[in-house]
C-alpha cells in the first residue's frame, strides 16, 4: 500500500485517456489527463509540469501518511488476530479469495464465449460464461488484417527487447548493491528511493525523449522506465541470500565481477529471473501508453493500440473497406463483437502460453525477493 499511495492522485489517467472523447474530459478529469492535454497536446510545457512535480511531492505526502497508518493498522490487527484467532480470518479470507478468482476470471470466460457465439445470439444478449452457436468468423476476419499481424510482430520485439533490458540492467545495479564492500552502496541505494516517491512526470520525460530524437523509434518504447527502484531492492534482497561462500570461492579461483556475475549469479536466480520476465513481459505486451505519446509512425505500433481503435473506438472500417466487413456479416455471419473478442483473445493467447513454463519459479521467486533483506 505504501509504495502504490502515490498513484492515487494519477488514478485513472490511461482508463480515462483509453475512453478518450470530450464527454469524459468534461466529466472524469484527473490530474494526470489533464497535464496530458495542457503539456502534450496544448505545448503548456512549463505549466504542466509544474502540475506533475506538485502530483510528486503531495504523493510524498500521502506516503508518509500511509507509512504512519499502516503501522498503527498492523499493531492493532496484530492484537485483535492473537485475541480473536485466525479462523475466522481464514474463512473470510477463503471466501473473498474465490470471488475475486470468479469475478477476475468471468470476462476472460466471456470475451472468449462472445468470440465464438452466433450473431443472433450476440444479438439477443444470451451470451454469458459459454458460447450460443458455433462461430469462427471473427477469427477468420482478424488474421486476414496485415495490420494487426504487424502490430503483433512489434510487441513481441518490444517485450522481448524491453524484458531482456531490464533483467539485465536490473541485475547489473543490484548485484554491487549486495555486497558489503561496495563504497557507494548507501549514496545509490538513497538515490534510488527518492525516485520512488518524486519523478519528474509525464512533460519533462516527453521533453527529454523528443530532444534525444527517440520518438518514432525501438528504443522509446523499451528504454524508459527499464530500470525501477523496486525491482532493484527485490533483486538485491534475492542476491544477498546467496551465500557468500560461493563470491568467496570464486575470487580465489581468480574470478572476477563480471564472471561471478554471470556464472553464479544469474544461473542460482532463476526462480528470481522467471518471476519478473513474466511481470516485465505481461507490462510490455500490455502497454499502450507509452505508443500514445511517443509514436505517430502508424507502421511501429504495438498490438494494445491496435485494440484500443478496434475495441474502444469501434473503427472497424480502418482495417477493411465496409464491403468486406459487409460480406463477412452477411455471408459467414459475422457480428462486429465477433472480431472484437476475437482480437482481445488473439492479444491474451501468447501470455496465457507462456505462464505455465515458468509457474513453477513464480511463487518462490516472489517470496524470496519479498521476505529477505
Amino acid at each position: 500500500m505504501i509504495l502504490n499511495i502515490q498513484g492515487i492522485l494519477n488514478s485513472d489517467t490511461q482508463k480515462i485517456l483509453l475512453m478518450y472523447n470530450a464527454q469524459v474530459f468534461e466529466t472524469a478529469d484527473v490530474i494526470g489527463t489533464y497535464v496530458y492535454r495542457e503539456g502534450i497536446e496544448s505545448s503548456r510545457f512549463s505549466y504542466s509540469a509544474a502540475v506533475g512535480l506538485m502530483t510528486s511531492v503531495l504523493s510524498l505526502l500521502l506516503v508518509v501518511m500511509a507509512n504512519k497508518i499502516s503501522k498503527t493498522v498492523t499493531e492493532y490487527g496484530m492484537k485483535r488476530y492473537r485475541s480473536v484467532g485466525g479462523t475466522c480470518f481464514d474463512v473470510a479470507n477463503t471466501i473473498f479469495l474465490v470471488l475475486l478468482t470468479i469475478v477476475m476470471l468471468y470476462p476472460m470466460v466471456n470475451v472468449l464465449a462472445i468470440s465464438f457465439s452466433s450473431k443472433s445470439a450476440i444479438d439477443a444478449g444470451l451470451v454469458t460464461w459459454r458460447p450460443h452457436g458455433f462461430n469462427v468468423s471473427g477469427y477468420q476476419y482478424m488474421l486476414r488484417d496485415a495490420e494487426l499481424i504487424h502490430s503483433y510482430g512489434w510487441t513481441i520485439a518490444y517485450a522481448l527487447g524491453g524484458t531482456a533490458l531490464t533483467l539485465t540492467f536490473t541485475s547489473l545495479i543490484a548485484y554491487p548493491l549486495s555486497q558489503p564492500q561496495f563504497v557507494l552502496k548507501k549514496g545509490i541505494t538513497l538515490i534510488l528511493s527518492i525516485t520512488m516517491f518524486i519523478s519528474g512526470g509525464m512533460i519533462p520525460t516527453f521533453i527529454l525523449l523528443k530532444q534525444l530524437n527517440m520518438f518514432n523509434t525501438y528504443w522509446v518504447m523499451v528504454l524508459p522506465g527499464c530500470v525501477s527502484a523496486y525491482n532493484t531492492f527485490v533483486f538485491r534482497s534475492f542476491f544477498q541470500g546467496i551465500p557468500a561462500s560461493l563470491h568467496e570461492s570464486a575470487r580465489v579461483d581468480g574470478a572476477i565481477e563480471p564472471v561471478i556475475w554471470a556464472r553464479i549469479i544469474l544461473p542460482l536466480s532463476k526462480p528470481l529471473l522467471a518471476t519478473f520476465f513474466l511481470f516485465t513481459m505481461v507490462g510490455h505486451w500490455n502497454s499502450w501508453f507509452n505508443a500514445l505519446l511517443y509514436l505517430t509512425d502508424k507502421n511501429r505500433y504495438p498490438l494494445q493500440m491496435v485494440l484500443r481503435r478496434l475495441v474502444v473506438q469501434e473503427d472497424m472500417g480502418a482495417m477493411y473497406s465496409d464491403s468486406i466487413a459487409a460480406i463477412f456479416a452477411t455471408s459467414f455471419g459475422m457480428h462486429t463483437k465477433n472480431a472484437q473478442m476475437a482480437a482481445v483473445v488473439l492479444a491474451m493467447a501468447p501470455i496465457l502460453v507462456v505462464y505455465p513454463f515458468i509457474q513453477k519459479h513464480f511463487a518462490k521467486g516472489v517470496m524470496i525477493g519479498a521476505i529477505k533483506g
